[in-house]
């Protein structure tokens, strides 16, 4: 594999670096902004939730006080009797019920005795069978109280109805049954306030048939009877479990939801208020936005740096590259007097400097020698310097031969000098 140039390492390692810091940091901050902003969506459904709770509540034990304060002054009992009573009242029988009605502000008002015979009702009303059955087994309980009923389930047109039976009894003898419709619009009104809920948020009353008991937002002409809310909110709050909030609703959309159950001595209702998931995350999607720019101008900058830094580490780099180059050609560089801001890298051109220098003098006391300059002066580089140990060396021993040549020298002209002596000598006797 072609191994790549520094400057090309430098700026990948430092460029990848910052990459992956930079979307690191934005992963981690747009993970706890999307904690944060789901934590606090929560909170303020758990406050709506709560305060709606209150609410309805409040409603319903307010109107069971005043029934039950009109159970024990005997009021029912005495409007039961009177009913029964054919004595030509019935205009300020059906005066004295109006005015019920109206105090109690209720749907309904209906006066029954124990043979199902309908002695009064406000409205054209069919008790349905289910429903007097229910009535039926509640009069034969030993201890008939003020009861609540939902009578929701025994209805066909799909809409909630809550009715509060109240017994009437005369000296423990069960004369028959006042039954007293709510006014469920009220409670309706409560649980489509929005404030704070955004455009998909909603409360809604779920009972343990997980059956819708009041009107759904996002399908108001659906009776809400006929909406079947299965989801992980119903089946936690009916466990009296603190579970997730963000869970599918049952539309199958992915919701912040909070919830909880009704006080028992209202109804086993379960009350829940939900926004959508995606609603709630809008602020932090338009921040998502935000960070993606953010980041891409600083991997812009980042990078432009990067490029720039890479390249101020790696010119110095290069630089001694070349001279190291030049160097093994036996080309001499020529030095120049650069101060870099890094201290490794001037000590890595002072050696450099100091390589160069000691190439030239060793360089030129090699030519001394070279010229028979056998008495020119060398310095090694240091007590490691090979090369320069082995030039002195070398000089010696060319010094010590050129003396051995020059003694040889002269003893073969001195022979030669005393051969030609003694011929000379020779020839001058054989001419005497």
């Amino acid at each position: 594999m072609k191994p790549y140039r520094i400057f090309t390492k430098l700026f990948l390692s430092h460029a990848g670096v910052l990459l992956i810091t930079i979307l690191l940091l934005a992963f981690i901050f747009y993970a706890i902004l999307e904690q944060s902003l789901i934590q606090r969506t929560v909170d303020q459904l758990t406050s709506v939730n709560l305060l709606k709770k209150q609410m309805v509540e409040n409603y319903f034990l307010k109107s069971q006080k005043g029934l039950k304060a009109l159970d024990l002054e005997e009021d029912f009992l005495n409007l039961f009797k009177s009913l029964q009573a054919t004595d030509g009242r019935e205009n300020e029988k059906a005066k004295q019920m109006q005015e019920l009605l109206t105090f109690f502000d209720v749907e309904n008002f209906m006066v029954v005795d124990t043979a199902h015979t309908l002695l009064y009702s406000s409205t054209a009303f069919d008790l349905p069978l289910g429903l007097t059955r229910y009535m039926d087994s509640l009069m034969e309980l030993p201890d008939q109280h003020f009861e609540i009923v939902d009578a929701s389930p025994f209805t066909a047109h799909g809409n909630p109805q809550l009715f509060y039976f109240i017994p009437v009894v005369d000296e423990e003898r069960a004369l028959g049954y006042v039954l007293i419709e709510e006014n469920l619009g009220k409670v309706q009104h409560i649980l489509y306030d929005t404030v704070g809920m955004g455009s998909t948020g909603e409360s809604y009353l779920v009972a343990r048939d997980k059956r819708m008991r009041s009107a759904s937002r996002f399908f108001p002409e659906q009776p809400p009877v006929h909406i079947l809310v299965d989801t992980k909110a119903v089946q936690y709050a009916f466990n009296n479990i603190s579970g997730e909030h963000i869970i599918k609703d049952y539309r199958d959309v992915n919701v912040l939801s909070a919830y909880r159950l009704l006080r028992k001595e209202t109804l086993p209702w379960v009350i829940i208020s939900e926004m959508d998931y995606d609603e709630a995350l809008t602020p932090i999607l338009q921040l998502r936005y935000y960070l993606v720019t953010i980041s891409l101008v600083l991997l812009f900058f980042t990078m432009a740096v990067t490029f720039f830094i890479s390249g101020v580490i790696a010119r110095p780099i290069v630089g001694m590259r070349n001279m190291i180059n030049s160097l093994s050609r036996g080309v001499m560089p020529k030095l120049q007097s650069i101060n870099y801001h890094t201290a490794e890298l001037n000590e890595m051109v002072k050696s450099m400097k100091q390589l160069v220098e000691g190439m030239k003098r060793t360089s030129a006391f090699a030519n001394e020698i070279g010229a028979g300059n056998f008495e020119a002066d060398f310095e090694p580089l240091s007590d490691e310097d090979t090369l320069g140990k082995s030039l002195l060396n070398m000089r010696n021993e060319l010094h010590d031969f050129n003396e051995r040549e020059v003694r040889l020298i002269r003893e073969r002209s001195a022979a030669l000098m005393e051969g030609q002596e003694k011929e000379r000598k020779r020839t001058i006797q054989e001419l005497h």
